[in-house]
């Protein structure tokens, strides 16, 4: 059997590899943009425990685009928190393996009862604690004007 710091080392592993392999796409699909990923993977945390979870995610569905019908930083970020949260489908709060995209996320997640909704925002907050670290450690560069 297991012990229970075993089995905590390994979901933190999957979270920070997941994370890495992340930010590495992300650095590569926003290029110059990158900077704003990084900028955000610092500020969603605050944005969560000011805002709550909902709020957050119904926020950056709102920033997921620009006007020319790009995805921004808020998009990619966006899209890696709920690609992690489908890989990571955890019964505690419910099947988020069966949403479409990342467009159905906020309203799920609205939707949770308080125990689910509490378990899925530290899930969130642990991932992205990750991606805040390597952003940092990965991306260069000041943050440019808009997305």
């Amino acid at each position: 059997m297991k012990s229970e710091t075993t089995i905590l080392k390994g979901i933190e592993q999957g979270r920070a590899k997941f994370a890495y392999d992340k930010v590495m796409e992300a650095k590569t699909q926003l290029k110059e943009k990158a900077p704003n990923y990084k900028q955000y993977a610092k500020k969603i945390p605050a944005m969560i425990k000011t805002n709550g979870l909902g709020a957050t995610l119904v926020f950056m569905g709102s920033k997921a685009k620009d006007k020319n019908g790009n995805e921004t930083a808020y998009g990619v970020l966006l899209n890696h928190i709920f690609e992690w949260l489908k890989k990571d489908s955890k019964p505690l709060y419910g099947d988020v393996a069966n949403l479409e995209s990342s467009t159905d996320l906020p309203g799920y997640v609205v939707s949770l009862a308080s125990p689910q909704y509490r378990a899925m925002t530290l899930e969130v907050l642990a991932f992205v604690n990750w991606v805040r670290r390597f952003a940092d450690g990965m991306i260069e560069g000041e943050t440019s004007d808009g997305d």
